[in-house]
């Protein structure tokens, strides 16, 4: 069994971009957008070009799982397979589908390889600005030929940028978390989990706290993220998220580094 070329898979997302995602970017027809479920979208570029890259990978990786976010079915099914699996692929063909259809450019291809349950390679494309980050778990992260590295941060709170997703977040403690948001520095939400984690890994965003964490949307970005040198917990302490565990399992809260993650999490959960 051998572990992909991060390079060729890198290829392949670009090029599932190219001809599928990019071209109907600000050119979808009426028919090319279908409604999942209420505020929920998928267009004909996320079928098309997962398509593409589960073809792709059924080629390079004969016999492996492949689970992409618009087949996926229900986590009862899949996280046993994930855990089980000797290789695995996850796949999210356009992230950021909501802002794909608006003709916002903040989406991206985002894909991850894993052993056993535990993700061994990542790969997040934005590929408007054609730009690749990826990371080989104990080997680094990527982009474009520059090893990424997350500074600790020393600054006081207030400075500190994240992104905090309410939406998901159950009522009563989104209301609790909006009270402590004016603690920290700016908040915003992308509504896009490949730029998220992308500027994360760069140092341009500090922290994030996810509340839904489907494994197409994570880890690729938590792999990229840890190999960066940054530091990820579940809120409740009860350990590291993996991309088997059940999605509402609990909020994980993203920093760049332990001792800001213990700053945080005391904001975010002080009374």
């Amino acid at each position: 069994m051998t572990v992909p070329d991060t390079a060729k898979v890198g290829a392949l997302l670009r090029e599932a971009a190219a001809l599928h995602v990019l071209p109907r970017f600000r050119a979808l027809a009426d028919g090319d957008i279908q409604q999942k479920s209420p505020g929920d979208v998928v267009t004909q570029a996320d079928i098309d070009a997962q398509a593409f890259l589960v073809d792709a990978f059924h080629k390079l990786t004969p016999g492996a799982f492949i689970l992409g976010e618009e087949d996926s079915g229900t986590a009862d099914q899949w996280c046993p397979r994930l855990a089980a699996a000797e290789e695995s692929w996850l796949i999210d063909p356009v992230d950021g589908t909501h802002m794909f259809a608006r003709g916002i450019p903040l989406f991206g291809v985002m894909v991850a390889y894993l052993r056993r349950g535990e993700t061994a390679k990542a790969w997040i494309l934005d590929p408007v600005a054609d730009e690749l980050v990826t990371a080989e778990r104990g080997a680094g992260a990527w982009e474009e030929g520059r090893r990424l590295r997350i500074a600790p941060v020393t600054a006081e709170l207030k400075s500190v940028a994240g992104t905090v997703n309410l939406s998901l977040a159950p009522r009563e403690f989104a209301i609790h978390l909006a009270g402590k948001l004016q603690q920290l520095g700016p908040i915003v939400e992308l509504r896009c989990a490949a730029h998220n984690y992308k500027l994360l890994a760069e140092g341009r965003h500090d922290f994030a706290l996810t509340h839904r964490l489907y494994p197409w949307d994570h880890a690729p970005g938590q792999l990229i993220h840890r190999e960066a040198g940054g530091h990820a917990a579940r809120l409740d302490r009860s350990g590291a998220w993996r991309p088997a565990d059940d999605p509402w399992a609990g909020p994980v809260l993203t920093a760049p580094d332990p001792a800001t993650w213990e700053r945080l999490r005391a904001v975010i959960l002080s009374p």
